[in-house]
């Protein structure tokens, strides 16, 4: 199943600044997550819930890297690109919140959508 409020949240923060793209780390997502969808969940879930939306075509992530000083790279960050279905999710569940309620998985916004 896909955590729908996570695909909400990535293409929230996207949105937020006019983009298809963001790069907020696991702890601004868990954050989100806990206040808005009431989702109390591990670092490690996140990676899974991330894995399977990029898996599902919805996101793609990129990570990106910086020169230390020793002249090794180091990890900077992951970008999260917002792609179609996401966007489209998104959006339907925007104009239809009232309406949708707390839908948290893939099949409850699915059967909401085809109605």
């Amino acid at each position: 199943m896909l955590n729908i409020a996570l695909a909400q949240e990535l293409a929230g923060h996207a949105a937020s600044f006019g983009l298809t793209w963001c790069y907020p780390s696991h702890d601004t997502l868990r954050a989100k997550l806990a206040k808005h969808h009431s989702q109390h969940i591990s670092p490690r879930t996140i990676t899974r819930h991330l894995a399977a939306l990029e898996a599902a075509g919805w996101i793609r992530r990129q990570c990106r890297h910086q020169p230390a000083a020793d002249g090794h790279w180091t990890f900077r960050s992951t970008l999260y690109v917002i792609l179609k279905p996401c966007q489209r999710a998104s959006q339907a569940l925007a104009d239809k919140r009232g309406d949708l309620g707390a839908a948290t998985n893939t099949l409850e916004v699915a059967m909401f959508l085809t109605v």
